[in-house]
């Protein structure tokens, strides 16, 4: 297990990856921190647009995950494969916290399926977000007493708590239905010591947002409403059960994972049922169902795989449970549902990684990078998406994702890339508004944008080319 988590981060750390959706917004403002002393972020202006402003504090999400990118960068510098390798060691992190919860699940003899459960889960995720810290803090919690195994290290599993709302609230409510669950289904209700316990568990989570959004409170007394509008104004997608053709089409690597573990789940607790362990189950395999269920029904189809880690955990502990004959005959099924979903879940990663491996020379991170260190001026207002890592230590640059025609009037220079435009050869498009201010303002000085779509074997790997080749417009001045 460890050597497949070592070969793992090695990996990122050769090959690399994509830059994410949203990596600008929650990395933006540790980059300042560490680079200039300020937790703010003015690389994310534009539809952004909150009271106080995210160019003074940044507020708009909880800090922990930001600030701890900001310390990576103080110790280990800012740059792409940095980011990657930040984000690696986070993912490596959630595996692990999965393995130990498994084996606090199954028996000293299950020792090889909690590592499974831990490898299994590696090709599956979401990158340069929140999600997957807060998601390791919750699996830890849960794996040191959330399942009414009794509780172990109270103290640490109340500050783990913490630490995961300080991390995502959406990823806290999904696990806190599954820790409620757990203590309603083993009957622990009518105990004096749960309720001593919750108690202090609640303070040692509000101590543990006090301490995180001590300082910023401090610095800056209306943080908090920037968090509240942020919430507030937070778009999402249909539900599940409203627009499933939708979720297929464009979010099923994130739903399919936790919907065929859950499938699975249902199979193997009616069996669990039958064998008088139906409380247990509904305990270890009940919480996980009924939050993937509630967040189904929500508005953010992503969020649907924070269940997955602990879902595996519980099959895992089911299958150990059922008696060796039953064992036998839902191996096959319980497997073939889960390895399903994985494989859809980590397809994406997969492919992205093998066509980084496999890119043309002039296509990768580091040529283009040079390239467009001599091509920019050190200090130049630059939008772009897939090469902030590039130039946001030197030049002030500013977030395409979430900017406005008034943030293109504000730049010297855009830099497109080709990656994700669902063609070969294509740039990424600007909003029409933005685009007819780009033709009419700006010259192409630069163009090394990749025109053939990665192959393995001669198969397609993407519909659209990859690569870290760029063009560069600049805008035009009256000498021009």
């Amino acid at each position: 297990m460890y050597l497949c988590f070592g070969l793992y981060v090695v990996a990122l750390l050769c090959v690399g990856r994509f830059p994410a959706v949203d990596e600008v917004l929650f990395k933006a403002a540790g980059k300042e921190w560490a680079l200039r002393g300020l937790f703010a972020a003015p690389d994310i202006v534009g539809r952004l647009n909150f009271d106080p402003p995210i160019t003074r504090i940044y507020a708009a999400y909880q800090p922990i995950y930001t600030f701890l990118f900001g310390l990576w960068v103080r110790v280990f510098g800012f740059g792409w494969r940095q980011g990657c390798a930040y984000d690696a060691c986070i993912h490596v992190a959630l595996c692990w916290s999965a393995y130990r919860l498994s084996r606090a699940l199954l028996p000293a003899r299950g020792a090889w399926a909690a590592c499974a459960v831990a490898i299994v889960l590696l090709p599956v995720g979401t990158d340069a977000r929140p999600d997957e810290l807060a998601m390791t803090f919750g699996v830890l919690a849960l794996s040191l007493g959330g399942f009414g195994q009794g509780a172990r290290r109270p103290w640490l599993s109340g500050v783990l708590w913490g630490l995961c709302l300080g991390t995502s609230l959406p990823v806290f409510g999904p696990f806190a239905t599954i820790a409620a669950v757990a203590v309603v289904a083993g009957g622990e209700l009518r105990r004096a010591s749960l309720w001593i316990g919750l108690l202090r568990t609640s303070l040692l989570v509000l101590a543990v947002q006090i301490v995180v959004w001590g300082p910023i409170v401090v610095t800056e007394p209306r943080a908090l409403g920037q968090f509240l509008q942020h919430a507030s104004n937070a778009s999402g997608s249909p539900s599940l059960f409203e627009n499933f053709p939708w979720h297929w089409r464009f979010t099923r690597a994130a739903f399919l994972p936790t919907a065929t573990a859950v499938l699975a789940g249902v199979l193997l607790a009616g069996v669990l049922v039958s064998q008088g362990e139906g409380r247990r189950a509904a305990a270890i395999i009940g919480g996980p169902t009924l939050a993937s269920v509630l967040l189904a029904a929500g508005h953010n189809s992503f969020y649907l795989w924070f269940t997955f880690p602990v879902l595996l955990a519980g099959l895992a502990w089911a299958l150990f449970q059922a008696r060796e004959r039953m064992r036998t005959r839902l191996a096959v099924p319980v497997l073939t549902l889960v390895l399903l979903g994985v494989a859809v879940a980590g397809q994406r990663r997969v492919t992205g990684m093998i066509a980084l491996a496999t890119l043309p020379a002039d296509q990768a991170m580091d040529v283009n990078a040079e390239l467009l260190r001599a091509l920019i001026p050190a200090g130049s207002t630059v939008l772009t998406a897939d090469h902030w890592y590039t130039l946001a230590a030197t030049h002030r640059t500013l977030d395409l994702d979430v900017s406005t025609p008034e943030q293109l009037r504000q730049s010297e220079f855009v830099v497109l890339t080709a990656n994700f435009t669902g063609g070969p050869g294509l740039r990424r498009q600007l909003a029409p508004d933005m685009e007819a201010e780009l033709r009419a303002h700006f010259d192409v000085v630069s163009d090394h944008l990749p025109h053939d779509v990665p192959r393995l074997f001669g198969i397609p790997l993407a519909r659209s080319s990859r690569g870290f080749g760029a063009i560069v417009f600049r805008r035009r001045t009256a000498a021009s």
